[in-house]
């Protein structure tokens, strides 16, 4: 399930990333976080997953941490919304 796969990588991963400030890991993480947007048809995955690439490609840094920083926010999101949709 998508909501299981986002909170694995938020625990195991997501941290890591975040203080690596790596750009090849960063992209990583962004790249698998589409993949799963589309291959769940997951909107607002995909779209935070392009916007996440899209300040990589623009080396810009502030947003990429910003971006990166909202990643929980996002989860936690999800998890409400497929809570009340239950």
């Amino acid at each position: 399930m998508l909501l299981d796969i986002l909170e694995d990588m938020h625990s195991e991963g997501w941290e890591n990333v975040r203080r690596s400030g790596s750009f090849d890991e960063i992209e990583s993480f962004a790249r698998t976080l589409r993949e799963l947007g589309l291959q769940y048809e997951a909107e607002r995955i995909t779209e935070f997953a392009d916007l996440l690439l899209w300040h990589l490609g623009n080396f810009n840094i502030e947003h990429i941490n910003s971006t990166l920083a909202a990643f929980p926010e996002m989860v936690q999101g999800l998890q409400r919304e497929y809570a009340d949709a239950s």
